[in-house]
């Protein structure tokens, strides 16, 4: 559990570096707090996929 705070908080860190000097600026202006938070999920094949799908089927 630690580590992953610790990650959630190195990518805020990044990111508002980032913001700060105009790095990816486009990029992280579009960025809700949520979806950063999101950055520092595990990635989960799985999870991917199923919101892959969904994505295709709303699209149809």
């Amino acid at each position: 559990m630690e580590r992953k705070l610790v990650l959630e908080k190195a990518i805020a860190d990044a990111v508002t570096y980032s913001r700060i000097h105009g790095i990816l600026k486009d990029f992280f202006e579009t960025l809700l707090p949520e979806e950063v938070k999101m950055l520092a999920k595990e990635w989960d094949m799985d999870e991917a996929l199923r919101v892959r799908e969904e994505e295709v089927r709303k699209a149809e």
